[in-house]
């Protein structure tokens, strides 16, 4: 009897282990993809949405998208290409705008480039916002078209190896606020006289010239960020013009700077000099900056107060990593939701917005606390999901309140299964003893 007991019990104790490490393998697979992902190529006849819910988008052929219809990308959409070719050819519109807490994703798989606008018309439209377009050849390849207007902004463009040509703009280009990693520039030519603004993005790292101009309009290059660049970075064709004013070179060596444009005073068929003076002498605030370049702490706590309800006092910690002053012109914060101790959850919007105006100097750090709930919750609270935005970085992060029991660590599973199968063996034998 007592044998059945013990090989009982140690049936019980292995079946709780390995219950317990089935939990943490079926966590480690919700990680992954819920299915394949939507398989998509050929022409779309009529306005589509691609949805998170059906995402990742697998292009097995190009995509078409005709004129007069709209392709709609939801925010958090990953859209890849593990074949060579094109991803898109666009005659009509993509809007594909995603949000600071979830960008839409283009992978070009190391083989494809991305927007391809042969055949546009006066219509074709690329709208793209918080995007992050990586691993491809070119961004919009050379085609002899491009599109009407090309809106790029608050993207990031990682890795890309060959420069896009963006032919016939009528309605304007704007790129704007965009992160350039290792990434091939743009060549501009006969821009109809629409407006051509290249301002406010980081470049570091290039692959060839940054921007290349033949267009028969002024190019506006303003308040960018030129980092460890090398060779040509601004050029400028045997027509055409380029105001370069106010850009950040990360030195302030003329000299330096001169031996990264190519104008006229390189080449007399040039179509004239790119004036780039004054420079900055550091980024502009509206410009982004790696996000390693400033670490974003925010933690805090509930306390009960003597009203009878909860609230949460948070402290912000922004540390400036960089080699540069960083300035903080606003903070923004918003308590996204919350989860209670009961489990039950809620939806919440709550802001706050502040002019600081304040500068961190390298490996300095500035602190901002706030009481976010003034008005307070009724019930306790367990987790609050806080959103923090500067002009420069944003974070998500989480306040828990610290009587939460913390999940047991999986690494004790092993030691503590030793130690009871040790003692069941103990017990059993004392038992049989005294009997």
């Amino acid at each position: 009897m007592l044998k059945k007991m013990f090989l009982g019990v140690l049936f019980a104790i292995l079946f709780s282990v390995f219950l317990i490490v089935g939990i943490n393998l079926n966590m480690a697979k919700g990680t992954e993809y819920d299915s394949l992902g939507t398989s998509v190529g050929g022409i779309i006849w009529e306005n589509t949405t691609w949805t998170l819910e059906n995402s990742p988008y697998i292009i097995t052929d190009t995509v078409q998208i005709p004129e007069d219809v709209t392709l709609t990308i939801e925010p958090g959409v990953t859209v890849i290409r593990p074949t060579s070719g094109d991803m898109f050819l666009v005659n009509g519109v993509i809007y594909a705008h995603g949000t600071t807490g979830s960008k839409i994703i283009f992978d070009g798989g190391e083989n494809s480039n991305f927007f391809c606008a042969e055949g546009s018309n006066e219509n074709t439209f690329l709208d793209l916002d918080y995007c992050i377009i990586r691993n491809g050849i070119s961004f919009c390849p050379q085609t002899g078209n491009t599109f009407s207007h090309i809106s790029l902004t608050h993207c990031e463009l990682i890795n890309l190896t060959r420069y896009s040509q963006l032919y016939h703009s009528k309605k304007g280009i704007d790129i704007l606020y965009n992160k350039f990693i290792n990434a091939a520039g743009f060549l501009i030519p006969n821009s109809y006289g629409s407006n051509i603004y290249i301002k406010n993005n980081l470049f570091k790292g290039n692959k060839g010239f940054v921007v290349e101009s033949v267009s028969s309009f002024p190019m506006i290059v303003k308040y960018n960020s030129f980092i460890d660049m090398e060779g040509i970075v601004l050029r400028l064709g045997s027509y055409g013009a380029m105001n370069a004013t106010k850009n950040y070179w990360g030195t302030q060596d003329t000299d330096l700077i001169d031996s990264m444009i190519y104008d006229r005073n390189d080449d007399i068929t040039c179509a004239d000099f790119i004036e780039y003076l004054p420079i900055l002498t550091e980024p502009h605030p509206d410009t982004p900056i790696l996000l390693e370049d400033i670490n974003v702490d925010i933690n805090g706590i509930f306390r009960y107060d003597d009203d009878g309800k909860w609230r949460c006092y948070a402290n912000i910690t922004i540390k400036n990593n960089s080699y540069r002053n960083v300035t903080i012109r606003w903070v923004y914060l918003n308590a996204i939701n919350i989860t209670y101790t009961d489990e039950t959850f809620e939806e919440l919007n709550i802001p706050r917005n502040e002019t600081l105006n304040y500068v961190i100097q390298p490996e300095q750090e500035l602190s901002v606390n706030w009481n976010i709930t003034a008005f307070g919750f009724t019930k306790e609270p367990k987790i609050l999901w806080v959103l923090f935005k500067t002009p420069i970085s944003e974070a998500y992060g989480t306040i828990t309140l610290t009587t939460v029991i913390l999940e047991f660590p999986s690494f004790l599973i092993l030691p503590l299964f030793m130690i009871a199968t040790l003692l069941a063996v103990i017990v059993y034998r004392r038992k049989r003893v005294l009997a």
